[in-house]
């Protein structure tokens, strides 16, 4: 699903950061990661089962939020791609729903971006 997004907004011309695309053999991930997030300004972080317990995902959206607080151009995107619990702190943003088909929730992402 990451991968289809994130393609199919590059093809409307929106650039797009993607670990896989951008971390090279030898590279550091945490410094390529953390490049990543500077140079952004907008997160569309993919809400799973799996994604709200994994450790890794919750530093990324939370260092994002970090510099939100100070920086008040950037924004974060919810994508819910199946029922699970949002994260208390983001509750409050509205999500795209990918729950009950692609289309429709991707509509909902390239229309907050463009």
């Amino acid at each position: 699903m990451v991968r289809m997004v994130h393609d199919d907004l590059m093809h409307l011309g929106v650039n797009c950061w993607l670990d896989e695309n951008n971390i090279k053999v030898g590279d550091s991930i945490i410094s390529k990661i953390s490049d990543g997030l500077k140079s952004s300004q907008t997160m569309i972080l993919f809400v799973s089962k799996k994604s709200v317990v994994s450790m890794w995902t919750r530093k990324e959206w939370q260092s994002f939020l970090a510099r939100q607080l100070s920086e008040n151009n950037l924004k974060i995107l919810p994508a819910l791609l199946e029922d699970c619990e949002i994260p208390t702190i983001l509750s409050d943003i509205k999500y795209a729903d990918f729950r009950e088909g692609y289309y429709g929730g991707f509509k909902q992402i390239y229309d907050a971006v463009k």
